[in-house]
């Protein structure tokens, strides 16, 4: 901990919160985003960003998004 904060010890990103830090050190940390856009590029690591991005950039789309955990084409 270092002036209240969190750091990881991975990578150096500080947090705020414990349980933050160790979320980004078991989910994100050197790792790529797991869920990703059928559509366009984005790519981020928690599935409700791609969910949001999915409604405010391609609404006249079927809502797809790529989960690389299960190698898996998922619809809403």
């Amino acid at each position: 901990m270092r002036n209240g904060l969190y750091e990881c010890p991975s990578c150096g990103n500080l947090y705020k919160w414990k349980k933050s830090m160790l979320s980004h050190l078991r989910y994100q940390c050197k790792q790529p985003p797991r869920f990703e856009c059928t559509y366009c590029p984005i790519k981020n690591y928690q599935k409700g960003h791609i969910l949001r991005h999915l409604r405010v950039h391609h609404p006249h789309l079927s809502p797809l998004y790529f989960d690389r955990k299960f190698n898996t084409i998922y619809r809403l």
